[in-house]
C-alpha cells in the first residue's frame, strides 16, 4: 500500500536553474510567457517538462522565469522532494512570485508522486495542494506522466505536459553503515519506543546522553540508524531546520523513534545557526551521496 513518508525535511541541496530560451523572462504579445517548458536538476531530483502551465482568474503562468531556485530533500529512505521558486513578470502583476513543491514517495519496490502544491504571491495569494491519480514507477525508472489538476475552491488549474521525472536510483537512498539490519520488524512500528524495557535503547537516559555514545551502541548491536540534527535560525524568531546525519553529531538528545523501515532515528538539538547551511544530499557522514548521474547532454542547463 502506498504512504507517506513520516519523517521531517532533512537534508537539502539549493541550486540555481537556468530556464531553456534566451528569452525565457519575456512575455508574448498576448500577455502570455513565449516559453513554458522546464528542466529543473537539483541533485537528488530531476524534473524536466515540455509545459508547464498554473492558471488563476485569468492568469497564466509557467516556465517564464530567466532564473529558477531550486531545492531537492531527501525527507526519509522513502520520500523524495523537488522544490522550485521564481519570479514572472505579469502585464497587470508586475512581479509575480511563483513556488512549486513535488513531493515523491516510495514503498521499496515502487515510486509515485504523491502531492503536489503550488503557491502564488501577490496581491491575491494562491496556495492549493493537489494528490494526482496516475501511474507510478518502478524504483530505479525513470517517471513520465501528464497532470491535469483544478481545485475549483482556490480557482487555480496546473497543467503539465510531457513530464519525466528522475529519482529513487538505485544506491541514492540515504544509508547509515554497511551490512545494518532493522532495529524491528518492519510493519510491526506501533508505540514502542527504542527505549522501552526490551528495545535496543533500554536504559539509557537518552538527554544525559552524548549522540556519539548512542552511535557506539548501535553499531556494536548492527541496527541501522541515522541521527537529525535539529537547530533554529538565528534570523527567525520561529523557524527551525532537521539535518540528516549518519555520523553522530554535537548537540543534546532529545528522544528517539522508529522509522517505517524498522531504523531508528535519533533527535538531537543542536546550537542556532544564521542559516540553513550547505550539506550533503545524503547526509553528514551517509555511505550513499543521494546525487543523480550529471544531465544527459544536450539537456538545458
Amino acid at each position: 500500500m502506498r504512504r507517506a513518508a513520516l519523517q521531517r525535511l532533512a537534508v537539502t541541496t539549493t541550486i540555481l536553474v537556468v530556464m531553456p530560451g534566451a528569452g525565457a523572462n519575456t512575455l508574448a504579445h498576448d500577455g502570455e510567457p513565449e516559453d513554458r517548458a522546464i528542466f529543473w536538476d537539483a541533485g537528488a531530483v530531476r524534473i524536466q517538462a515540455e509545459h508547464l502551465e498554473i492558471v488563476t482568474t485569468g492568469r497564466v503562468f509557467g516556465g517564464a522565469a530567466a532564473t529558477a531556485e531550486v531545492r531537492s530533500m531527501s525527507t526519509s529512505p522513502a520520500a523524495r522532494r523537488l522544490d522550485a521558486k521564481w519570479v514572472e513578470r505579469h502585464p497587470d502583476r508586475g512581479d509575480v512570485a511563483l513556488e512549486t513543491s513535488f513531493e515523491l514517495a516510495s514503498d521499496g519496490s515502487t515510486w509515485w508522486i504523491d502531492a503536489l502544491q503550488v503557491r502564488i504571491t501577490d496581491k491575491d495569494g494562491v496556495a492549493a495542494r493537489f494528490n494526482p491519480s496516475g501511474p507510478g514507477a518502478t524504483v530505479g525508472d525513470t517517471l513520465s506522466v501528464s497532470i491535469d489538476v483544478e481545485d475549483s475552491a482556490e480557482s487555480v488549474a496546473v497543467h503539465i505536459h510531457g513530464l519525466t521525472i528522475d529519482a529513487f536510483r538505485r544506491g541514492s537512498l540515504i544509508q547509515t553503515m554497511e551490512d545494518c539490519v532493522p532495529a524491528i520488524v518492519l510493519g510491526s512500528i506501533g508505540t514502542t519506543n527504542p527505549a522501552d524495557p526490551g528495545q535496543p535503547l533500554a536504559g539509557v537516559d537518552l538527554g544525559a546522553t552524548e549522540p556519539r555514545v548512542i552511535h557506539e551502541r548501535l553499531v556494536t548491536m548492527e541496527y541501522c540508524h541515522t541521527f537529525r540534527l535539529l537547530y533554529r535560525l538565528t534570523e527567525s524568531q520561529t523557524a527551525g531546520y532537521s539535518e540528516v546525519w549518519c555520523d553522530p553529531p554535537d548537540g543534546r538528545v532529545v528522544r528517539a523513534e522508529y522509522l517505517d523501515d524498522g531504523s531508528i532515528v535519533i533527535l538531537v538539538v543542536g546550537e542556532p545557526a544564521p542559516s540553513i547551511r550547505p550539506q550533503p544530499v545524503g547526509g553528514w557522514g551517509c555511505l550513499s551521496t543521494g546525487m543523480l548521474p550529471p544531465s544527459p547532454a544536450g539537456a538545458p542547463a
